[in-house]
C-alpha cells in the first residue's frame, strides 16, 4: 500500500497510457494501480500472479464485468515490460517530477535551490522504502529468547521483507514493527514525564507508543 501512495503518479501515467487518459472508477483505478505496482516494482511476485491476482480482486470488488479490461491492461505492460522499463527510466530525467511521483512544484523548487543532480538524488532517497525495525516486547517475551531474537533496548533492522521468523514473532506480540523515530518519542516522553515527576496515564495512547512506554517503565525501574 505505501509503495503504491509512493509512487501514485507514475503508476496513474502508466494507466493513461493505456486508457486514452479515460478516468476510471476510483477503486478500479485502486486495482491497475496495484497490478502494475507489483509488475513494475516489486520483484518477489511473479508476473502471472500479479495478474491474476489483480483480476480475481476486480471480480470480487463488483468489477467482473472490467474483468477482461484489467487483464488486458496489465497483459499489455506484461509484453511491453522491457521497453516500459526504459521509458520509466527516461521520465525520471525528463519529467522528474512525475518520473519520480512529486508534486511538480516541490521539484521546481529544489531544482531551483539545489541543482538538477542534488534534485535526482533527493527523489531517489525520498522514494526509498525505510528499513523496518522491530523492538521486543518485554513485558510478554523477554529473558534470553527475547535477547535472542531481537535487543531489548535499540531497535534491530529486519531488512526490507522481513525474517520470516521474527515476522511470526511480531505478529504473536512479542515484537514491534516500527521506525525507530517512533520508538523513540515514547522514551523521550517517558524521560521528560519522570524528570518532572508527572503521572503518565498510558489508556489512552496509541498502541505502539503505549506498550513501548510500558516496556521503557519496566526496564527502568
Amino acid at each position: 500500500m505505501y509503495g503504491i501512495v509512493r509512487w501514485q503518479a507514475t503508476l496513474d501515467w502508466l494507466i493513461a497510457r493505456k486508457t486514452d487518459g479515460r478516468q476510471q472508477k476510483p477503486a478500479l483505478q485502486n486495482l491497475l494501480q496495484l497490478g502494475l505496482y507489483q509488475i513494475f516494482w516489486l520483484d518477489r511476485i511473479p508476473d502471472h500472479a500479479a495478474v491474476n491476482e489483480t483480476v480475481e480482486l476486480a471480480k470480487q470488488n463488483g468489477f467482473g464485468a472490467q474483468a477482461g479490461f484489467v487483464n488486458a491492461v496489465l497483459r499489455g505492460y506484461l509484453r511491453e515490460q522491457d521497453e516500459t522499463k526504459k521509458l520509466l527510466a527516461g521520465l525520471k530525467i525528463s519529467q522528474p517530477a512525475l518520473g519520480w511521483s512529486h508534486p511538480e512544484w516541490l521539484v521546481a523548487r529544489w531544482q531551483k535551490r539545489w541543482g538538477l543532480e542534488k534534485t535526482a538524488s533527493l527523489l531517489e532517497w525520498n522514494n526509498t522504502p525505510p528499513k523496518i525495525f522491530a523492538r521486543v516486547n518485554t513485558l510478554k517475551f523477554g529473558g534470553t529468547d527475547g535477547a535472542r531474537l531481537w535487543s531489548k533496548t535499540q531497535p534491530q533492522h529486519a531488512g526490507q521483507t522481513g525474517d520470516a521468523g521474527n515476522i511470526r514473532t511480531a505478529a504473536a506480540g512479542a515484537a514491534h514493527i516500527a521506525a525507530p523515530r517512533q520508538m523513540a518519542d515514547a522514551g523521550d516522553l517517558l524521560t521528560r514525564w519522570r524528570e518532572e515527576n508527572v503521572e503518565y496515564d498510558s489508556s489512552g495512547a496509541t498502541g505502539l507508543r503505549k506498550t513501548w512506554s510500558l516496556n521503557l517503565n519496566r526496564i527502568r525501574r
